[in-house]
């Protein structure tokens, strides 16, 4: 057993821990599905016609802002650990949500849905490395799919959530929703512990990550499973952007 792992289970119990890093995992169903009920609203204050599709893009930006930063944030928690990555995440995601709710435009609103994934990117990163920092094998395997039992929940609940919203007042109180349950997830994750000690982090450097690039880009089975991930997550990306027109 492991220091991380001992830590972990000293302080927070595997419960404990197995709810928290599904909740920091959640932060990103939460912000693109809670607010898909909201799409209506949306499009009536920013004058839009009724089934316009303009509102599509709130989705597929805030995907790409979490494929950007994917790449980022990794590197930055394996040098500077783990936690603080978490909490920069964290504050970049807090604060494009409450940007969210003042947009005065359209291009304002994308744009803050763009930095709010690149800040989801650094705790969605940040929950696997500390799963892989203090577990292996079997037994990291189990964890994971307990935290994933837990989180699946949360794309089910998020919708009702933000029609339950929408029925009691505006719209921007889901993006202050999604900045609130944020400020939750950091205060609960401070008692986290530190789960990469010094003398395993890997100092940032052009040179391994390039190299680490192309032997991931060389390997033919893992680059098919990629692709085969990728087709499938953009047919539902799609979707997921047109699903209130579609109900509807």
């Amino acid at each position: 057993m492991n220091a991380a792992r001992d830590t972990i289970e000293s302080r927070l119990g595997r419960l404990e821990f197995t709810m928290l890093v599904s909740m920091i995992m959640a932060l990103v169903a939460l912000a693109i599905d809670m607010m898909l009920p909201a799409f209506g609203d949306m499009r009536s204050h920013f004058d839009l016609a009724a089934d316009s599709n303009a509102m599509a893009p709130i989705v597929t930006f805030f995907l790409f802002g979490l494929a950007i930063g994917q790449p980022i944030w990794g590197p930055l928690s394996d040098a500077l650990g783990r936690k603080r990555v978490l909490y920069a995440g964290l504050a970049v995601y807090i604060a494009s949500s409450i940007g969210a709710a003042f947009a005065p435009s359209l291009e304002a609103l994308f744009l803050f849905r763009l930095l709010g994934g690149i800040g989801a990117a650094g705790p969605r990163v940040v929950a696997h490395g500390i799963v892989r920092d203090a577990y292996e094998g079997q037994t990291m395997a189990k964890v994971m799919s307990y935290i994933m039992a837990v989180f699946i929940v949360v794309p089910v609940v998020a919708p009702t959530l933000g029609s339950l919203i929408l029925a009691l007042t505006t719209w921007q109180l889901i993006f202050w929703s999604i900045a609130i349950f944020g400020i939750g997830v950091g205060l609960w994750s401070m008692r986290l512990p530190g789960t990469l000690p010094r003398d395993r982090r890997l100092p940032l450097n052009a040179g391994p990550l390039m190299e680490a690039t192309r032997a991931v880009l060389r390997n033919r089975f893992t680059m098919g499973l990629t692709f085969a991930q990728t087709a499938v997550f953009g047919f539902f990306a799609s979707y997921l952007a047109s699903s209130q027109l579609i109900i509807d």
